[in-house]
Order: C-alpha cells, then structure tokens, then sequence
C-alpha cells in the first residue's frame, strides 16, 4: 500500500510541476534577449514612458505557444535591429526614413485582459499605434485621464499583412508629422528603452 501511495503522490506531484513549468512557459516573453522590442502589459503606452505617447509604435499581438508567433519573432527582431542600425548611420534628415518608430509586443498569455480589450481573435497580429496630436491636446485637458485604461491620445490601427513589415513601418512613420524636436524626443526614448532593457538582459 505504502510504495503505491508514493507512486501515486509523486506522479501528481510530477503533473503540478509540469503544469507549473507549462504555466510559466506561457508567460514568458519572446523577446526577453531583444533590447529593441518593448514588453508591453497594456495599451495605455504612457506606463511605458511619460513621452512614449508623443511616438508613433508598430506592436507585435502574439501568444508564447503559437507556433506562428515563435517563427515570426526571430524575423521581427531582426527587422527591428536593421532599421535601428540604418537609422543610426542614416542620422538627422527628413522624411520617413528618419522618423523613429518603437516596437512592442504584448503576450496574450500574460496580459490576457489587454488582449480581451484589444478583440484579439487570432494571433500573431500587427498594430499601428500613431500619436493624434489633437486627441492628446484633449487628454492632457482631462484630469480623468490618468486613470484611464485606454490611452485617448493615441490611434491603433490594425494591420491586415504580415509579411511586408517594411512597407507597413514605412506606412507607420508616413502617417505621423513629428517636428524635429519630436524626432529628437522619440529618437532618444527609443535609445533610453533598449538600454534600459539591455541592463536586465
């Protein structure tokens, strides 16, 4: 009886601690090793920086155990790390080409209420998110929005094809008109993320 107990008792045990390793698994963030990719728990990008709001983004909706997820951000991350490093040799200019976009990603697995808020059907899914200059001249004015799930201040936009990531960064930084103090705010936010992430990596 006693031996069969203990078989029984370290089987459960097994399975707990297998769930619990699975669980955990889930949670964690594909880009844990990428400084240029931003872990983010929630739309509202001003808990990210009080300036990340002034920045046009392009984000990255994935799940940690889809497979299409897995495959796409080694390509994503390699993206990213290109255009950061054409933009550091390009330096100071107009256009497109020099406006900085930061990249995020949100793991469903572990923001699973953002994702809800998002209506995130399928993964992996792409969005803008693209400063309104004149929604956040409203915001600024309301004293509710601190408390705020939602950034007002900020537009997000879906997008439908995943496979041409530049032309849709290109389309990203198209549709913002940042000054070049803008430029210069959101050049340097982008640095400040990736070093401060690099730290922890």
């Amino acid at each position: 009886m006693a031996p069969t107990f203990l078989v029984v008792a370290f089987v459960l045990l097994s399975l707990n601690v297998l769930h619990a390793d699975a669980w955990g698994f889930m949670k964690d963030s594909l880009f844990d090793a990428d400084p240029n990719i931003v872990d983010l728990q929630t739309t509202a990008l001003r808990h990210v920086h009080a300036n990340a709001n002034r920045c046009p983004w392009f984000v990255l909706i994935y799940d940690a155990m889809c497979g299409h997820c897995r495959s796409f951000a080694p390509k994503l991350s390699a993206f990213v790390e290109n255009r950061r490093r054409a933009l550091a040799e390009a330096g100071e200019g107009d256009g497109p080409d020099h406006v900085p976009v930061l990249f995020g990603a949100v793991n469903c697995a572990a923001a699973p209420l953002t994702c809800t808020h998002m209506n995130i059907t399928t993964v992996p899914a792409l969005f803008a998110a693209e400063p309104d200059f004149a929604l956040r001249e409203l915001a600024e004015a309301d004293h509710l929005k601190r408390s705020a799930k939602v950034d007002t201040s900020v537009r997000w936009r879906a997008i439908a094809d995943r496979h041409s990531i530049a032309q849709e960064v290109d389309s990203v930084a198209q549709s913002v008109s940042l000054t070049p103090r803008e430029v210069a705010t959101c050049t340097g936010l982008a640095e400040y993320l990736r070093h401060e992430k690099a730290r922890g990596i």
